[in-house]
């Protein structure tokens, strides 16, 4: 038994059987990680395999608006730079990633910043990325401001490391998430949930794995309180190294956007290894007061 659980557990990619794994976990399987002895397998011990989904390569075929992705944002050259640049100043380790904050410190117990702990304006090696950023005509044409971005966070990802489930807190942070993705790609998967009242939606919890169903600390009552629910629509993108990935409205606003914790992708037939990192560079805009925005039961602003 035990042989027979480790290979499941290595083929679903870490996705563990309700009976041969021993966490449980919905049984929604991807047929690209089996092999036809491995399904009879799940099968045999009432699991569902399913076809995988998917993986969107392009913005305009995704179907959220606001969202936009561009490819080779920055040159070869350029991506070794800006790595260089940042491999000079200090990490701040973190219990599976290496972070550096910018402008103002991203504080991951309460989730916000401290408009009041200013830190001096961003490096002066992102400046030429800040002014391609801001030349975009997304972001020039939007209906929330976005510039000046005054924060950034560079976080560095090793192989089978990701993010889980969040929106960036509504009440820290005004108009675009920009995201740049230097020295390796991933793929980020964008959720929807089915009741999004009950959900800490705008960043003060994170999503993890409880039975079939996820476990989600609730934003209203009880930090530690957990409900269950399963996303009702998942869309997962493939964002390239060097490519550039902008969150507007509803994209920002309204879906939970997560990074699988994966040391392989696989993207439309195609294995897509994780590279020895990734880092990602998000800027952001501070906001300096509540959000006002439509999707209210999302946002902790507007949140009783």
């Amino acid at each position: 038994m035990g042989d027979i659980r480790l290979t499941n557990l290595q083929v679903l990619n870490m996705f563990p059987c309700k009976k041969v794994g021993k966490t449980y976990n919905s049984a929604l399987y991807a047929s690209t990680f089996l092999s036809a002895k491995h399904k009879r397998l799940l099968l045999n011990c009432g699991c569902q395999v399913k076809e995988p989904s998917p993986v969107f390569e392009e913005a305009s075929e995704i179907g959220i608006p606001g969202l936009c992705l561009f490819k080779n944002f920055v040159e070869k050259l350029e991506e070794q730079e800006l790595l260089a640049a940042v491999d000079e100043q200090p990490w701040q380790a973190l219990s599976k990633r290496r972070v550096q904050h910018y402008g103002y410190e991203f504080q991951y117990k309460i989730r916000n910043v401290d408009i009041m702990q200013n830190m001096g304006k961003l490096p002066k090696f992102t400046d030429c990325i800040l002014k391609r950023i801001s030349a975009l005509p997304e972001l020039i044409t939007a209906e929330e401001v976005s510039m000046p971005l005054d924060q950034l966070t560079v976080n560095e990802y090793p192989p089978g490391v990701g993010l889980s489930p969040h929106i960036d807190t509504h009440s820290a942070f005004e108009g675009a998430i920009v995201c740049l993705s230097l020295a390796g790609p991933c793929l980020m998967e964008f959720r929807k949930y089915e009741t999004e009242t009950d959900s800490d939606a705008s960043g003060l919890g994170h999503i993890g794995v409880c039975e079939d169903p996820e476990s989600i600390s609730s934003l209203n009552g009880q930090r530690n309180a957990k409900i269950q629910r399963c996303p009702i629509q998942c869309r997962p993108i493939f964002l390239p190294e060097r490519s550039l990935l902008v969150l507007l409205g509803e994209a920002r606003y309204r879906w939970h956007h997560y990074i699988p914790h994966h040391k392989v992708d696989f993207v439309n037939g195609r294995k897509v290894q994780r590279k020895e990192r990734r880092v990602s560079f998000t800027f952001r805009k501070v906001r300096r007061g509540p959000c006002h925005c439509i999707f209210r039961s999302v946002c902790d602003s507007q949140m009783c």
